[in-house]
């Protein structure tokens, strides 16, 4: 996954998921215009493609989804916050796209991600917990 965004108290960061499941946040050098890597997240799974970038209550987090499991990072430091495992099932393989959205009308953000196999999938995110949506 590759998404940009401008979290607050840092400038403008590209932010890309690995195959090794882990998340790096880069920003450009004004003064050599190269990539310089600001942050990295521990290894949260295999497949760190489908992830997206917002504001939750003024912080900035990025939403993660790999192959087993769905983590909330600090959108600045990329330390984990929430994490939780995906039920073993054959069609929640390979996330792919992954967005945060309002869905329920509360004004708190859910995640809502498809797989390979083709579900759709929701989270509630309420404070530093992952809550399934049925």
């Amino acid at each position: 996954g590759l998404k940009i965004f401008a979290p607050a108290g840092a400038g403008k960061s590209i932010y890309v998921g690995s195959a090794d499941g882990i998340v790096t946040r880069f920003e450009i050098d004004p003064n050599t215009e190269r990539l310089v890597t600001m942050a990295q997240s521990q290894d949260l799974g295999y497949g760190a493609w489908a992830l997206d970038v917002g504001n939750f209550s003024g912080s900035t987090r990025v939403a993660v989804a790999t192959d087993g499991r769905l983590s909330l990072l600090d959108g600045v430091s990329l330390n984990l916050i929430a994490q939780a495992p995906l039920p073993d099932d054959p069609q929640l393989f390979r996330p792919l796209r992954l967005q945060i959205v309002e869905l329920d009308g509360t004004g708190e953000p859910e995640l809502l991600f498809s797989t390979f196999g083709g579900a759709l999938v929701a989270y509630r995110v309420q404070g530093a917990s992952l809550t399934s949506i049925a």
